[in-house]
């Protein structure tokens, strides 16, 4: 099922990243960035093999900010993220979205679900193959 993310912006923000040894340890990446009132924020990765694609919401300011996480397929113009799946979390809850994936392009995504009325920053923790 294809969960459509709010309009706005949508930005790719450069991040920080570790990249794991090439035993099949899966690369650890940090995606930080701030949102907008019905904006977005994107950032692509690349899978190097099948496994799964992790995302962990592990920030927020303000800290109780409820927000929306997503995986899925970089849109073909570049601009976002087609979700394959979401949900809607805060950083206090710890959950992990997961997606199992083939080697290629995928995207995470962070967005206002309706909730944010001013900037929130924010962090993701990224493990990918």
């Amino acid at each position: 099922m294809l969960i459509a993310a709010a309009a706005g912006a949508c930005t790719e923000t450069p991040t920080s990243a570790t990249e794991v040894s090439d035993d099949g340890t899966p690369t650890l990446t940090t995606f930080a960035s701030l949102l907008t009132a019905h904006g977005a924020s994107t950032r692509s990765i690349i899978a190097g093999s099948a496994g799964l694609v992790e995302a962990t919401l592990t920030a927020t300011d303000p800290a109780d900010a409820i927000v929306g996480l997503g995986l899925g397929i970089p849109r073909p113009d570049g601009r976002g993220c087609n979700l394959t799946s979401a949900l809607t979390t805060t950083a206090a809850a710890g959950r992990v979205l997961a997606l199992p994936v083939e080697p290629g392009d995928y995207c995470v995504q962070v967005y206002d679900t309706g909730q944010v009325t001013t900037q929130v920053g924010f962090s993701v923790t990224l493990s990918y193959p």
